[in-house]
C-alpha cells in the first residue's frame, strides 16, 4: 500500500530516512495513537493505505518495543526489536521493507 504513485514520488524525493523522520514525528506527537499516526502521515504526504500501514507499524513497536524505543526510536536496540517483531507484517501492509533496520 505504499507503492501508490504519490507514495512513490515521496520515497523518490525523501527516501526511506524521509519516510522514518515522518513515521517517528507521527508517532510520537500522536503518541502512537492509530488514528492521529494515520492523519499525521497523510497530511506528510502519503497515500491513505500507506498512512494505515505506518499507524499499524507504529502500534507494532508500541506494542513489542516500548521499553528499547520509549528515548530513542533509533537506537540500535529498537532498531532491531522493530525489525524482528514488525518488519514482515509492515512489508506484507506496505509492500516495501519499512520498520526497523
Amino acid at each position: 500500500h505504499c507503492r501508490t504513485k504519490i507514495d512513490n514520488a515521496k520515497f523518490k524525493t525523501k527516501g526511506a530516512k524521509g519516510y522514518n523522520a515522518a513515521l517517528e514525528h507521527c508517532g510520537r506527537s500522536c503518541a502512537a495513537g492509530f488514528p492521529c499516526t494515520k492523519s499525521c502521515m497523510h497530511k506528510a504526504g502519503y497515500s491513505w493505505g500507506c498512512s494505515i500501514c505506518s499507524a499499524k507499524l507504529v502500534g507494532c513497536g508500541r506494542d513489542h518495543c516500548v521499553n528499547q524505543c520509549i528515548s530513542d526510536s533509533f537506537s540500535p536496540a529498537c532498531q532491531h526489536c522493530n525489525k524482528a517483531h514488525c518488519r514482515a507484517s509492515m512489508k506484507a501492509c506496505s509492500g516495501r521493507p519499512l520498520g526497523g533496520s
